[in-house]
């Protein structure tokens, strides 16, 4: 089996794990060193020493790297399970920053507007999407917890990218910081088939002639 340096290593190790957590300990500390080793994608570079507490610095950075590495494998399983149950009950979040205009929103939202979750839109897009009939509502409930922080929530109509009109169960609330409003968070719920439902039950307990 040839023998392999630490940078060639690295790269074999990237190829299979890309975000596994990698130090490189080297006898070799040069500049060109480092920048191949910064190149192949080493999370952190240390250059042996002969001081003992060298050692303890080198288990530190160890341990700290693979708490990252936990918690963000842990963020992503978290992620994974909030995509999935957001895509099974339907639903969605967002969150509006009142000083930025910064609108983000969770992929189930995305996905109740028909829209791709890169798609960039500000509140008063957002808001456009809704029937024209519900627009004011929603404007005049959003400013209100803008403004006092009084939260609402309420059945309205939105129409799709695809021109297809839903029933949605939108909710708002506002967040503080030292008493003062900096944003308003949310949830919207896809309810269409609910009211179809509902609809279908009214229409069979019409009495007929």
């Amino acid at each position: 089996m040839p023998t392999q340096n630490g940078i060639e290593f690295l790269r074999n190790v990237r190829e299979e794990y890309p975000n596994l957590p990698f130090i490189l300990y080297t006898l070799k500390g040069t500049e060109e060193v480092a920048s191949e080793a910064i190149s192949a994608g080493v999370t952190d570079y240390l250059q042996k020493e002969a001081d003992p507490s060298h050692h303890t610095l080198l288990a530190k950075r160890i341990q700290n790297f693979v708490s990252q590495y936990r918690a963000q494998k842990e963020l992503a399983r978290n992620e994974d399970l909030l995509a999935f149950t957001e895509q099974l009950a339907k639903t969605g979040g967002w969150n509006f920053d009142i000083e930025t205009g910064e609108t983000r929103w969770t992929d189930g939202t995305y996905a109740i507007y028909g829209l791709e979750p890169d798609a960039e839109l500000t509140k008063q897009e957002a808001i456009e999407f809704y029937h024209p009939d519900d627009r004011s509502e929603i404007r005049r409930l959003v400013q209100r917890c803008i403004e006092t922080g009084e939260s609402y929530e309420a059945t309205l109509r939105l129409i799709d990218t695809d021109d297809q009109l839903r029933w949605v169960r939108t909710n708002g609330e506002a967040i503080r910081e030292n008493g003062d409003i900096v944003a308003i968070r949310g949830a919207i719920r896809d309810i269409t088939e609910l009211k179809k439902s509902e609809e279908h039950i009214k229409t069979a307990q019409k009495p007929t002639d």
